[in-house]
């Protein structure tokens, strides 16, 4: 069986041992013959570039993990810190002086795994489930984390303080106030930037960027249906004000939910493919049809008297 490749421009990169060494040691327009492991291979160099200087670095690679004594004194430092701070309030008033970090208004579920970024955090979700005392504390709990793009774990230490029970169903005002001020804060702080922003009456992007301490980007292919836009994140209310701008027109600050942005639409096209009903039911049902099942079975779920106990046996 034979095989014909065409002219093609091939760097060192692209070649294994045998190539390698045969491509760049033949003779210019003389047809070679390389055996290799797939077979023989006729090749004939048409044209060499100019070499170019190589270096062989050698790299000393080393894992700084801490070690045994280590993870012996930081669990005996916050063991010492919380005999000293035995109640939650000094716990909660003494942790960042202490070096410690503190994250507050944590709401878990029996389902839950992870706090936050620590993966293995079922032993303080079960602890929260075994304790009703609000306020209560509990001992230190070892949580391991898989370290990103490695096969090795962190290990992090967690004081749990349990603020208090939610009864099953619709949380009340004030366990959801926090996050609700947080929510208000966050918005009323954007809509008063763009507002200070309108003010000022700028007249281009740079001039903005330099008002907004900010840089100036392009973004191309945002639609209504763009989920994520790239560099932004989602911001559904950037999606809409892109879709109605004039283009070349400078908008105005938008006060979004990740800051605060001002945009000019460059450019728009329109689909030129003609609008097709089936086509498009078509595309719906297949996109649909995978999530039926499991839409089915939560919904079975949901009208049936089921009690989850996992968090007893997990």
């Amino acid at each position: 069986m034979s095989r014909l490749i065409s002219r093609s421009a091939l760097t060192q990169a692209n070649l294994g041992k045998d190539f390698d060494r045969e491509v760049f040691s033949a003779p210019i327009n003389q047809p070679t013959l390389v055996k290799t492991n797939n077979g023989y291979h006729l090749l004939k160099v048409t044209e060499r570039t100019a070499a170019v200087s190589k270096y062989k670095v050698a790299v000393v690679y080393m894992d700084v993990r801490p070690t045994n004594k280590t993870y012996s004194k930081v669990f005996n430092d916050l063991n010492a810190f919380v005999a000293k701070n035995k109640t939650a309030d000094q716990i909660a008033a003494a942790a960042k002086e202490n070096g410690y970090e503190l994250t507050p208004d944590v709401t878990v579920t029996g389902e839950d795994h992870q706090l936050g970024m620590i993966q293995d955090a079922r032993q303080v979700v079960r602890w929260a489930f075994e304790n009703k005392s609000k306020g209560k504390v509990s001992d230190i709990k070892e949580c391991k984390s898989r370290i990103p793009g490695t096969s090795d774990y962190k290990t992090t230490y967690v004081v749990a303080i349990l603020r208090d029970v939610l009864k099953e169903g619709y949380q009340s005002f004030e366990t959801v106030a926090p996050l609700i001020r947080r929510e208000l804060a966050m918005r009323k702080k954007s809509e008063d930037v763009a507002a200070a922003l309108k003010a000022k009456n700028l007249t281009s992007l740079q001039a903005y960027a330099s008002a907004m301490n900010s840089r100036i980007d392009t973004v191309k292919f945002i639609t209504m249906n763009t989920a994520r836009i790239n560099g932004i994140g989602l911001e559904p209310i950037l999606n809409a004000y892109v879709a109605y701008a004039k283009p070349n027109t400078l908008s105005v600050p938008v006060a979004g939910y990740n800051g605060v942005y001002v945009f000019q639409v460059y450019n728009r096209t329109k689909d030129a493919t003609p609008y097709n009903e089936k086509a498009q039911m078509r595309e719906i049902e297949a996109n649909t049809a995978p999530r039926v099942g499991y839409f089915a079975l939560q919904k079975l779920v949901e009208d049936s008297k089921i009690t989850d106990n996992r968090i007893r046996f997990e």
